[in-house]
């Protein structure tokens, strides 16, 4: 995973480039901050690794600026988990940003995709003790609150025992399979 920047180019560039500005400014012409620096990959390493405080920072990238998710990696340092992200901006028209639809709606390029999504296969155990680490403490937080969980907690734990790997998740969750039975 290389570090992404963005890029800037100069009215001289965007005219030998062929670069329309009108068709420039309508992937840019969003009103979050993070349009203004007109890149289209983003470089993340989030000061918090917790599932669902990933899953909304993920959501909102994704739903406010079209931005997909393209690589993680993971590693745990002094006690700690962190998880570096790649993401890329999917461009949209102007029609397709304001309605809230993908240009492409079954195309895997604008798909959402769950934090862990390519750390799924990684080999080295971390992602593995990661996910048992996390869906313990979900465990404690569904214990000590009469079985109730925050909603991105639940959509996290739903979406590691609805893909590929979900047999080896779970056991670790069998408490929340047995709570949603």
């Amino acid at each position: 995973l290389g570090l992404a920047h963005g890029y800037s180019a100069s009215a001289e560039q965007k005219i030998s480039l062929g670069v329309d500005e009108t068709l420039r400014s309508e992937y840019y012409c969003g009103n979050l901050p993070l349009d203004r620096l007109r890149t289209n990959y983003l470089f993340l390493q989030p000061t918090n690794s917790r599932p669902r405080h990933l899953l909304l920072l993920y959501d909102r990238l994704h739903k406010n600026g079209s931005w997909v998710l393209k690589d993680e990696k993971i590693v745990f340092v002094g006690g700690r988990w962190y998880i570096s992200s790649l993401l890329e901006r999917q461009h949209r028209s102007k029609v397709d940003r304001i309605s809230g639809l993908m240009s492409e709606p079954n195309s895997s390029e604008s798909s959402f995709r769950f934090p862990g999504y390519f750390l799924n296969d990684q080999c080295d155990g971390v992602y593995e003790s990661y996910v048992l680490h996390h869906l313990n403490w979900l465990k404690r937080d569904f214990e000590r609150r009469d079985g109730l969980l925050e909603d991105d907690d639940q959509r996290w734990i739903q979406y590691l025992l609805s893909g590929e790997n979900k047999e080896t998740w779970k056991s670790a969750a069998s408490w929340f399979l047995s709570k949603n039975k």
